[in-house]
């Protein structure tokens, strides 16, 4: 797989792959944007990342990588631009929208809370409950499949 990648870039950004075959692309940004008033930090991305696919997003200090991934994840919106998944319009007002739909963001420095566990590390902000009681149990027992999974 290549991926041709200048976020900073004049005149706007693509990223792309060769992945063979015409699948339609699990998640596709377009024309992604990003001002804070008269100041632009993202201008004009296009990323289609199809199935089974993995991406590296790499660049300069300040060539939009962050922003690009807070857009991505739900934690701002986008000033221009659209996202989609499996060919459907999305936009995720929060984070929690953007984890619903599969997209999460993880952040580079390991950020635990001292003193709690592994699962409730895991869980911490978007607990599981059943009614208005957190669901330890379950909680517990997805945390151990997940693990497995990773060995």
């Amino acid at each position: 797989m290549s991926i041709a990648a200048n976020i900073a870039g004049e005149g706007g950004s693509t990223f792309s792959s060769d992945a063979p075959g015409s699948l339609e692309p699990v998640l596709r940004a377009q024309g992604l944007s990003k001002q804070y008033g008269p100041v632009t930090v993202l201008s004009d991305v296009t990323l289609d990342v199809l199935p089974g696919e993995i991406h590296a997003i790499i660049g300069e200090n300040g060539a939009g990588k962050s922003t690009l991934m807070r857009l991505l994840s739900g934690y701002v919106e986008p000033s221009h631009g659209t996202l989609s998944m499996n060919g459907h319009a999305v936009k995720f007002a929060n984070p929690s929208q953007a984890q619903d739909a599969g997209i999460a963001l993880v952040h580079q420095e390991i950020m635990l809370a001292e003193g709690l566990t592994v699962t409730d590390n895991l869980f911490l902000g978007r607990e599981l409950s059943r009614g208005h009681v957190v669901d330890d149990r379950t909680m517990r027992r997805l945390a151990a499949e997940k693990l497995a999974q990773i060995g």
